[in-house]
């Protein structure tokens, strides 16, 4: 990765929202090569509240704050990008069947498409609604050409999130940037694609780890085969460390993160990094025992990848590593988890450069370089065109 100091015009506005942080940067091009600057993240809530519903009102605290930096940027476009549990996200299977073989070509997967929204969609503020895998006579296909088949099979990736919830973060991107083009995602359609190009991944688990809650997703033949979420993540585990290491009431979280990053970089005395050690895989098991049974179930349908691709703040992913590769050594582990690949600047290959306030931060490099990709040119609007793998 690359950092510059020039000046470029053409600013996006990238906004992407955690479980337990809101951040922000701002993306511009430089002979077509994307830039970030203005990298910020500042915390919702405290994480006594999980629910989305509960954590609206901190949202919007958190979002004015951060947009109060933003507000003379003037953006030509505003990207939102969304992780649990701000949105919820379901994988369907629309089939079609013939008696005798017909032409199958991009617009009839539109149409198949086309035809469901008409009677289904999520609940709620929909964010996509995306073909993500096709398959003729049973075999997959990108439909680059006219095929003949009589069963059509689409996968279609749906998302959505709360009206409320849509309303307050809309409400506050007006305060800072009321005539920019508004385009929203969630993280799972985000860093899937990223994940996939970037490594040229057919088979692959991706753990995004938030602060309170953390999103799964399995790359399974360069498609997604699986996405669902835990009800815990780095600050969950954390503030259960620092309560361990207290030994009576509620401990210091930011006193706990640092011991966890010095038990990462091996700076601690050999006594406090056993306690530390110890407290660490207690306070993972809960998490542990539900990505195990998370990944036992999917293995029924579709199967695990061994390859682990972790998301989340530097900081945090030293240390919470551990616990992933943790998951899968205990004894009763019924699949293994290879040794996770956490998602640093080295991942992007020199792909994206920082300019002036830039600094690193994993959600949002992979949104930055999303957005660069694949919608420098998109028309604002409910219905997006297809993102992912076999229909472009």
């Amino acid at each position: 990765m690359r950092y510059n100091s020039n000046v470029s015009t053409g600013a996006t506005l990238i906004i992407d929202i955690d479980s337990s942080s809101v951040g922000a940067c701002v993306l511009t091009e430089i002979n077509h090569e994307p830039v970030v600057s203005n990298v910020k993240r500042v915390p919702v809530g405290t994480g006594a509240v999980r629910d989305a519903n509960a954590l609206v009102p901190q949202l919007k605290e958190a979002l004015g704050t951060l947009l109060a930096d933003y507000k003379s940027l003037n953006p030509k476009n505003v990207f939102v990008v969304t992780a649990s549990p701000w949105f919820t996200a379901s994988l369907r299977t629309l089939a079609s069947k013939s008696e005798k073989p017909v032409k199958v070509s991009q617009s009839t997967v539109a149409r198949v498409v086309s035809d469901y929204r008409k009677t289904e969609h999520p609940a709620g503020h929909v964010l996509e609604s995306l073909p993500i895998s096709v398959t003729v006579n049973g075999y997959r296909t990108r439909v680059l050409k006219p095929l003949l088949g009589s069963t059509l099979g689409v996968t279609l990736y749906e998302s959505a999130i709360d009206e409320g919830c849509a309303r307050t973060v809309t409400e506050a991107i007006a305060g800072v940037a009321q005539h920019a083009r508004l385009v929203w995602h969630s993280t799972q359609i985000v860093y899937a694609e990223m994940v996939t190009s970037l490594l040229g991944a057919e088979y692959v688990t991706v753990v995004d780890v938030g602060g309170e809650q953390t999103d799964l997703m399995i790359i399974s033949r360069g498609s997604i085969g699986f996405v669902g979420s835990l009800p815990e993540g780095a600050r969950s585990v954390a503030r259960t460390v620092a309560t361990a290491l207290a030994g009576k009431g509620e401990g210091s979280l930011p006193d706990a993160l640092s011991r966890l990053n010095m038990l990462a970089s091996s700076e601690l005395a050999e006594a406090d990094t056993q306690a530390t050690a110890a407290a660490l895989t207690n306070a993972g098991t809960s998490w542990s025992k539900n990505f195990m049974e998370v990944l036992v179930g999917v293995s029924n349908t579709v199967p695990v990848p061994h390859r682990v691709v972790a998301i989340g703040e530097g900081d945090d992913m030293s240390w919470f590593s551990r616990v992933i590769r943790g998951a899968g050594d205990a004894p009763a582990a019924a699949i293994h988890v290879g040794e996770p690949e956490v998602v640093g600047p080295e991942f992007f290959k020199g792909g994206l450069s920082f300019g002036e306030g830039g600094a690193y931060d994993a959600s949002l490099a992979l949104s930055a370089l999303f957005f660069h990709t694949r919608h420098r040119t998109t028309a604002a609007g409910p219905d997006y065109p297809p993102v992912l793998y076999s229909v472009h």
